[in-house]
């Protein structure tokens, strides 16, 4: 649009192109003064009138300025005014000469393209993780807060130089090569290349990162960026390593266990883990014996009641730790090996809970008393034989205590053998 002002700085023409910006006719407008028009917004009026003062007083014959305007209807517009002084041959000053442009969309698009930049920053600097957006030769074009917060740096440190320049790998030349080789990688890759990555914190101390280096191409397959997303995974990596660590001892443990121990997971109580001990007992293959569901751990274990009766899968200790929550102390059973032989077993079993009380499997303990039990046999046999004989048979401690006298002796001194176990050698006359 065009406004002519007289150098009174009343208008003189006002163009039809000006009457469609702000909605006023040339009728409307003719011969008003500058005063009158109120058509500058009010926040901007202070900086247009100076603009204005310095045209009337000769300071500049020439300038621009950026400014909102009101319309007739009251709504607002951007422009860009592009002021002159008009003079004659003699340089005497004839008029004012106003171009406007409506910049109003261009403003709106600046104003919407700035808050979405903002908001993406605001993002961009709130992730959780370190993310850097690289050219395709590897220079810095952006980071991210956190990492800078983490390493004490400035984002100039960074932006504008290769990464793995940078000094989160300063001093460390396998690990700079690494980056670079990475960033490489990613240039010809079309799925992101991945990695952990190792890098400097502001204390000296070396951190990890699960890293991805992907590369962002155009509509038309072009490479415009390379995208760096990294978590810092040291802690977890720290856990893993007492984990594992833990894990190692408790399987040493497991192994050099003499008693015979079963790990079964839940909820299908499948059998996860053996030791050496527990293969030994029950004399089959680890394929045989583990990796199994529980309805076939009685046949596979070939376990039975001291009675000889086989055990229902649900009965077993192990089920019911998984199934029930039971907790089992010393069930006496008999395991039947390939060979035909028995092996007596005292089954200890218990739930492993989970921190929030579920049960997540099972643990049975049972080590071999085979031995014991036919050791048992022998003194019950043996005591057995004495107390039918026809003879007196004593039997002392060291101090000459009775520990077991037979029938015959008992009718010999005539005592009961109560009596008898109170004595001392020394006491019978």
């Amino acid at each position: 649009g065009m406004i002519e002002w007289d150098r009174d700085f009343r208008v003189r023409h006002w163009s039809r192109r000006t009457e469609e910006m702000f909605g006023w006719s040339i009728d409307d407008m003719r011969g008003k003064h500058w005063d009158e028009i109120r058509f500058v917004h009010v926040d901007d009026r202070e900086r247009v009138d100076s603009i204005s003062m310095s045209l009337l007083s000769a300071q500049v014959d020439f300038c621009t300025c950026s400014n909102r305007n009101y319309r007739k209807d009251g709504t607002v517009v951007h422009c860009e005014w592009f002021n002159s002084v008009i003079r004659g041959d003699d340089g005497e000053l004839l008029s004012f000469l106003s171009l406007t442009h409506d910049v109003t969309d261009r403003v709106h698009a600046k104003e919407a393209l700035s808050f979405s930049e903002e908001r993406l920053r605001m993002v961009f600097d709130q992730q959780f993780q370190f993310m850097a957006i690289l050219s395709p030769n590897g220079i810095v074009l952006d980071i991210n807060d956190l990492p800078l917060r983490i390493q004490g740096l400035r984002r100039d440190e960074y932006v504008g130089k290769p990464l793995w320049t940078a000094p989160a790998w300063k001093g460390l030349p396998d690990w700079q090569a690494i980056i670079r080789s990475r960033v490489i990688d990613a240039t010809s890759q079309s799925e992101p290349v991945l990695g952990q990555d190792a890098y400097l914190a502001a204390d000296g101390s070396m951190r990890y990162t699960d890293a991805s280096y992907t590369a962002i191409r155009d509509k038309d397959s072009v490479l415009r960026f390379i995208l760096v997303q990294a978590s810092d995974v040291t802690e977890q990596k720290r856990v893993r390593t007492e984990l594992d660590e833990t894990r190692a001892i408790l399987t040493a443990a497991i192994e050099a266990s003499p008693a015979g121990i079963i790990v079964a997971d839940a909820p299908d109580g499948r059998i996860r883990t053996v030791n050496a001990a527990a293969l030994g007992i029950q004399g089959a293959s680890k394929e045989e014996l583990t990796d199994i569901p529980y309805e076939l751990h009685p046949a596979r274990w070939q376990c039975f009641h001291p009675d000889g009766t086989p055990f229902e899968p649900e009965q077993l200790p192990l089920s019911r730790a998984i199934f029930e929550g039971a907790v089992s102390h010393n069930v006496e059973i008999i395991i039947k090996r390939p060979d035909s032989s028995t092996q007596w077993v005292l089954c200890n079993a218990a739930p492993v809970r989970n921190r929030d009380g579920k049960i997540i499997g099972g643990v049975m303990v049972f080590p071999d008393v085979t031995e014991q039990k036919m050791a048992n046999r022998r003194l019950s046999f043996t005591q057995f034989t004495v107390d039918q004989a026809k003879i007196a048979v004593f039997w002392c401690h060291d101090d000459g205590r009775f520990f077991y006298v037979n029938e015959t002796a008992c009718r010999w001194l005539q005592y009961d053998r109560d009596e008898l176990m109170r004595m001392h050698v020394t006491d019978i006359h």
